[in-house]
């Protein structure tokens, strides 16, 4: 798993979570570093959950969406 941790850009001061990405992406609670506990995602599984709560399709992230251009994807996001 990568070294570099990246804190969430929503976190508050002291409450933050951190992100390493890699082939295995690491999520761990900034307050106590090192000594935090990792979860650990595959890729396609921290794409999936970083679409979830961005309100759009995997596929939209991606900007591989067949039903954007066949007009069938709904993503909130992508069709304002």
């Amino acid at each position: 798993m990568s070294e570099v941790w990246r804190k969430s850009s929503y976190s508050a001061d002291r409450e933050c979570v951190e992100v390493a990405p890699g082939p295995q992406v690491g999520v761990r609670d900034s307050k106590l570093g090192a000594d935090s506990p990792v979860l650990s995602f595959g890729r396609s599984a921290w794409r999936a959950f970083v679409s979830a709560i961005r309100g759009i399709c995997e596929n939209c992230a991606e900007g591989a969406c067949s039903g954007c251009s066949g007009g069938s994807c709904q993503c909130p996001r992508c069709h304002r």
